[in-house]
């Protein structure tokens, strides 16, 4: 096939806007993510430490490093939370286990016992309606008072060391749970080593 001088100037040129086109919007794409960056950072960390009031109310929450190198897959931050007198009161652990749409950032208040004081979902992309269920403070209410061993099961009326699973969302309810049990194991590990 042969083209004439005017169709291939014609070429060039569109692929020459192209080429500009891209290169335009990669660096507007490049600037919107620098200048919104600090913000998005600022607004993912009150949102740790407002979970972290709520799962376990302290006065200070100091920022520890992980105890056992094997935990870090899924534990991303652990802190320990303290009193007025600056006294270690429980931990706050931030984990990512894998769920059905993806990891599912969360933080687990375990006291001084290894009992669950609460959690809370910081992040999740879960399927609507189903996995985000998991997401509801009255189903995470379940694992307050729980400690190590905890489960999830589909039965109606569950064990003492379990809770029950989301109707529809077994994959996401487990992924919770792995998060807590984590968490129980790191904040055991890190009481167990101070």
């Amino acid at each position: 096939m042969k083209f004439d001088k005017n169709e291939i100037i014609k070429m060039v040129k569109i692929a020459v806007c192209l080429l500009l086109i891209t290169a335009i919007s990669t660096a507007l794409v490049a600037v919107v993510n620098e200048v919104t960056k600090g913000p998005i950072a600022e607004q993912r960390l009150a949102k740790v430490n407002e979970a972290m009031t709520k799962v376990l109310p302290a006065k200070d929450y100091e920022k520890l490093d992980i105890a056992d190198k094997n935990l870090e897959e899924i534990v991303l931050e652990v802190y320990a939370a303290k009193d007025e007198t600056g006294n270690v009161v429980g931990y706050c652990v931030k984990t990512a286990p894998p769920g059905y749409g993806g990891a599912i950032e969360m933080i687990t208040g375990v006291d001084m016992n290894g009992v669950v004081t609460g959690v809370d979902i910081v992040n999740m992309s879960e399927t609507a309606g189903l996995g985000t269920k998991t997401d509801d403070e009255e189903w995470l209410k379940q694992y307050v008072g729980k400690g190590t061993d905890v489960a999830v099961t589909t039965s109606i009326t569950p064990a003492e060391n379990e809770v029950s699973a989301v109707s529809g969302a077994t994959i996401s309810s487990k992924a919770v749970t792995r998060g807590v049990a984590t968490a129980i194991t790191a904040a055991n590990q890190i009481k167990g080593a101070a």
